[in-house]
């Protein structure tokens, strides 16, 4: 199913500037993959080897954060991730 993954800004170089990127997942599993093969600059930068989301990542998906990140999450028809990259600093 269509689905629509929303990169925050600071992962635009990594997706040659795309903002916004549809894909056809049924999971969020599904979609990070598929970002991960469409983009290979992106690797490691969403999700560590081990599957799970990389220090200061978070996903929402139609505005409700997917917390604790579930990757079997089922996605619908339409549905919009938002990927949130945390900075801090002091």
């Amino acid at each position: 199913m269509r689905v629509y993954v929303s990169i925050p800004i600071t992962h635009w170089e990594y997706t040659g500037g795309q903002k916004e990127i549809a894909l056809d997942s049924a999971t969020l599993a599904d979609a990070l993959s598929q970002l991960h093969q469409s983009f290979p600059d992106l690797s490691g930068r969403l999700l560590d080897d081990g599957g799970r989301l990389c220090p200061g990542i978070e996903v929402a998906v139609n505005n409700r954060e997917v917390f604790p990140f579930d990757p079997d999450y089922r996605l619908k028809q339409d549905d919009q991730i938002r990927i949130s990259s945390i900075i801090t600093g002091g």
